[in-house]
């Protein structure tokens, strides 16, 4: 489960950047900037770093998901916005090891690649 979210932000990437400019680009790439300032702003607490995280993509699953599905290109700097906070998030969370992040994982995970295949 580590690296599936790694996995899925990076298929994000490339099919975004192979499709080359679209608003949805913008909000995906806003949602993962927010998701990791929750991430470095919660760093050393891993319960609220989980909490926080699955609260914020329970409030904006539907804006999330609604953008994977519309998203058809995107400009290259939100193609790397998203990449770059995709890792960073990763990074930010890969010493959590408990469910919560877990679940965010998997649910994030599932918005991802569920929408972007549909």
């Amino acid at each position: 489960m580590k690296n599936t979210l790694y996995l899925s932000v990076l298929c994000l990437t490339i099919s975004l950047l192979l499709c080359g400019c679209h608003s949805s680009s913008k909000v995906i790439a806003d949602h993962f900037d927010n998701l990791n300032a929750i991430a470095e702003r919660n760093a050393g607490d891993c319960d609220k770093m989980a909490s926080s995280l699955n609260q914020y993509l329970s409030q904006n699953e539907a804006s999330f998901r609604k953008a994977v599905a519309d998203v058809s290109n995107a400009e290259p700097d939100e193609a790397q916005r998203i990449f770059s906070a995709s890792l960073k998030l990763h990074d930010a969370s890969k010493e959590c090891h408990n469910s919560e992040i877990e679940a965010f994982k998997s649910k994030l995970s599932d918005i991802v690649l569920q929408e972007a295949v549909n």
